[in-house]
């Protein structure tokens, strides 16, 4: 099998600071070329090409988060998600309410995906999911409960789940 030579290895040096240095700590440099299988020259070549790989994977998952949460502010900020009926009086309004069969469910804002259902329509556009809010533990149990009565100066009461 054929060898192959790489350049040699070179240490690092510490310019001016050399100097400064014990003995033992002076940086060396290999004189002699390294000689290596070409299959092991191909595989040190080639982990500049996969650092490079993986660092463009991981351009590209942060640039599809960026995108994903540029979307997610935009629905969650989109206010064109309602219609307005207007009619010329109360009367209309309520007869068209009757006629159409939507009284029920309501008289002035009316929930869209229960006018769909009750008028057969299937909407094919996803819900969206729902941020979900949670609470601070330690600020509830700072704050008074509402059903008891506002601590007057007397014995104190520890917090809740302590």
């Amino acid at each position: 099998m054929a060898k192959m030579t790489l350049p040699p290895k070179e240490t690092p040096t510490l310019g001016d600071n050399k100097a400064k240095l014990p003995p033992k700590a002076a940086p060396k440099l290999k004189g002699k070329a390294e000689e290596v299988a070409p299959e092991e020259a191909l595989q040190k070549m080639d982990v500049e090409a996969m650092a490079e790989e993986e660092l463009s994977d991981a351009l590209r998952l942060f640039k599809e988060r960026a995108e994903r949460a540029d979307q997610r502010f935009l629905d969650n900020t989109d206010t064109e998600y309602w219609v307005a009926l207007c009619f010329q009086n109360r009367a209309q309004k309520d007869e068209w309410l009757e006629k159409s069969g939507l009284r029920d469910l309501g008289n002035k804002y009316l929930d869209g995906l229960a006018v769909a259902k009750k008028m057969g329509i299937v909407l094919e556009a996803p819900i969206p999911a729902m941020p979900r809010f949670g609470h601070d533990k330690k600020l509830q149990n700072l704050s008074p409960r509402l059903d008891e009565p506002y601590p007057t100066g007397k014995k104190a009461k520890p917090p809740r789940g302590a």
